[in-house]
């Protein structure tokens, strides 16, 4: 009996471990996405591309999704919302929404990360993550404002960062 209860805490502190480790990887990329600087351009480029290269092979191991890339937007992942708000700034409810309107909203407002979700939702704030990320399968529902893209889903928010 107790072997099993010593699997049980392992599986579970392990899983901890990797979504910890997930949401750090997601910050970091955000962070250096945004690094602006003359003389460390280059290394920090290479640094860049470390990270992504590194967060691409423990996405696959992991099971987890990737930053997509197709709206040319920096999306950092699907995270898990609650009535304590993750992204807890300012939130807009609209037809229109879709990751490119909820970035350029929450970056005309001076906010740093942008969060899309249940079809016509957009969260913005300058923190995120506090409640954990999953897996991009999570973050399944279609935009108000585009049916190709997904908008999160109900207490997900697909995070983008806006470029502030």
């Amino acid at each position: 009996m107790p072997l099993v209860k010593l699997n049980f805490r392992d599986r579970q502190s392990s899983t901890s471990r990797r979504d910890s480790k997930l949401r750090d990887l997601s910050k970091i990329k955000a962070e250096l996405f945004y690094q602006k600087g003359t003389t460390c351009d280059m290394p920090l480029t290479r640094l860049a591309l470390l990270v992504v290269v590194l967060s691409v092979a423990l996405a696959g191991f992991c099971g987890a999704a990737t930053t997509k890339r197709k709206t040319g937007l920096m999306r950092l992942g699907c995270f898990v919302d609650s009535a304590e708000r993750d992204l807890d700034e300012f939130f807009k409810k609209s037809n229109y929404v879709k990751p490119e309107y909820c970035v350029s909203l929450c970056k005309e407002r001076g906010y740093r990360f942008a969060g899309v979700q249940a079809t016509d939702w957009c969260h913005c704030g300058n923190t995120f993550g506090r409640h954990g990320q999953v897996a991009d399968s999570e973050c399944s529902l279609a935009c108000a404002g585009d049916k190709k893209q997904t908008c999160g889903n109900h207490w997900r928010n697909e995070v983008y960062a806006t470029g502030l």
